[in-house]
């Protein structure tokens, strides 16, 4: 009688599910829970860390939904232009990916329920929009599966309000309705570039290659001009500063698609929306969670060597 085959090592295993993960790609969630928090209500503190934990482990889990369903009703077309992804390549088997889905699903629908009202009705809809990407995306016309990705985003900003203020009657403020357009602008952007990575640089068009950093500069511009009037003169100044340095990060990596590979570049696009969340929580008086959100940039940005974001 043969011997049964050993179990792969124990890194390997656990590499393969934070390659499906998009390991850095989680870092850049937490930020966008702790902006929608601040500007949900200017000038009152952000609630209790057991309730940002709670709001930052549905984000994750919501997040974390949508890469493994999507990698699993992309294997066939995966294993043709990206074979070394974990699901084409055998490393993790597709009733493996759909247990540990279901298991996401699970927390972010509990997480959310323990919640509130409002929490339980954003992560909802948000599934809800999840799974109608994942299941239906090859029929949206154009441009709107991109849009889908920056409404997920933007809805991202929703939750961590919704778990800010649980009997939320959804009536969105001027700061955080900017913020959430902004993010939607910016993701969008950048999904439509990452329709090019197995192409190659050669074919993007100028407008689609600046399209992230033309969105960047048009999101910190509403912010600055929702939020400068009640700012005095040398906060805006600095925010001014920020937002501009943004911008220009957005321009340079934009640039670099250029000639440098696509699926890093875009990636690193990505990521740039954690200091556009840092820029939200300076613009509504967090400093200090602002200095947190940029240490998990440092985060991505290292991480993002070992393990690819798209």
């Amino acid at each position: 009688m043969d011997a049964p085959s050993p179990s792969p090592p124990l890194w390997p295993r656990l590499r393969a599910w934070l390659e499906l993960l998009r390991l850095p790609n989680l870092f850049t969630l937490p930020g966008d829970v702790l902006a929608g928090m601040a500007l949900v209500s200017l000038g009152s503190a952000l609630p209790a860390p057991s309730r940002i934990a709670a709001a930052v482990a549905c984000s994750l889990a919501l997040y974390a939904l949508g890469l493994i369903l999507n990698d699993i009703t992309d294997v066939t077309e995966d294993r043709v232009e990206r074979p070394h992804r974990p699901l084409p390549s055998g490393r993790i088997s597709s009733r493996a990916a759909l247990g540990a889905g279901l298991g996401a699903a699970f927390l972010a629908w509990a997480s959310a329920l323990g919640a509130g009202r409002a929490p339980a009705m954003v992560a909802g809809g948000l599934m809800v929009v999840i799974l109608g990407y994942t299941y239906g995306r090859r029929w949206l016309p154009g441009h709107l599966p991109a849009l889908v990705m920056g409404v997920c985003r933007a809805g991202n900003l929703a939750l961590g309000a919704a778990f800010a203020r649980p009997e939320w009657d959804f009536m969105v403020p001027t700061p955080l309705a900017l913020a959430m357009g902004g993010s939607l602008l910016y993701i969008t952007a950048v999904t439509l570039l990452a329709r090019h990575e197995t192409g190659g640089p050669a074919a993007l068009s100028a407008p689609a290659r600046y399209a992230p950093a033309a969105a960047m500069a048009t999101a910190t511009g509403l912010i600055l001009a929702g939020l400068g009037p009640r700012m005095d003169m040398a906060s805006f100044a600095g925010l001014t500063a920020v937002g501009a340095c943004v911008t220009a990060a957005a321009a340079m990596e934009c640039r670099r698609t250029r000639s440098g590979p696509l699926p890093m570049l875009v990636g690193r696009l990505v990521h740039l929306i954690v200091p556009w969340q840092a820029f939200l929580l300076l613009a509504s008086g967090h400093h200090v969670p602002a200095l947190v959100v940029l240490v998990l940039w440092y985060g991505a940005r290292i991480l993002s060597i070992r393990f690819a974001a798209s």
